[in-house]
């Protein structure tokens, strides 16, 4: 995978970073994209120091035209993308009906799901010019129902259509579209909404445990690899067994 550039939403924390870090140690130079510049900046220049090749991107998801400026701009400079990974997205906890939940509605389908389309439509043309590999990020709330996450559910449910429609319209140019579905993972998302989740994941994960960020890194390097070239349109959860109780 060396010599290939790759880009990598969310990248400036969480699961986009533990996959920017993954990726840029298996050789590849890794492009972090997000909006949040001060954080940005911080983790590229952490990552240069330590000898990987990554650079910012700064980048609102939701903002199409933005999208496709920024990311046309990588292959000028850089060469073109080849692999797409979208962590990129925001989970809020509100009821079917209250106050304020339109909104949160209208949030969570604009970055999780129409952010995900918006950056992998800009990198297409890249894609098909040496084959390529996009990973998703969604969730198993998009596969199973939360306790008060429409919004969440409904956008994550949202990017893994998205992911299957891809697999089989890009398959022709040589691109190979999957996805993850992260269980409850201990990132500043979690602990941001839910909190303190040990007991809850006592109960619902047979693992007991919550997941690392370098777990679900880990099996996105694999989808994005040679090494899943017969890999497509596939979901995967990587959530400690919660899908099976």
């Amino acid at each position: 995978m060396t010599d290939k550039i790759a880009l990598i939403t969310g990248g400036a924390s969480g699961i986009g970073r533990a996959t920017a870090e993954t990726l840029a140690a298996r050789g590849l130079s890794v492009g972090l994209a997000d909006r949040n510049r001060d954080l940005l900046d911080q983790t590229v220049a952490e990552m240069t120091s330590q000898g990987h090749s990554a650079f910012a991107v700064p980048l609102d998801v939701t903002d199409r035209a933005q999208c496709a400026s920024a990311l046309a701009k990588v292959g000028r400079d850089r060469g073109p993308i080849s692999v797409v990974v979208t962590c990129a997205g925001i989970a809020a906890v509100s009821r079917i009906g209250e106050t304020g939940n339109a909104e949160g509605w209208d949030r969570e389908i604009a970055i999780n799901l129409t952010g995900s389309f918006n950056v992998i439509s800009g990198c297409i043309d890249q894609l098909k010019t040496k084959g390529g590999a996009i990973v998703t990020v969604s969730s198993v709330v998009g596969m199973r129902s939360g306790f008060a996450e429409a919004g969440y559910a409904a956008s994550k449910g949202g990017v893994l259509a998205l992911t299957r429609q891809l697999a089989r319209e890009l398959a022709p140019f040589g691109i190979r579209a999957n996805c993850i579905a992260p269980g409850y993972i201990d990132t500043p998302m979690l602990a941001g909404g839910a909190g303190d989740v040990s007991d809850w994941m006592d109960i619902h994960c047979p693992m007991k445990r919550l997941g690392r960020p370098e777990e679900i890194a880990a099996a996105i390097a694999f989808l994005a690899s040679p090494d899943a070239s017969y890999v497509n349109g596939a979901i995967l959860p990587v959530d400690g067994g919660y899908l099976v109780v």
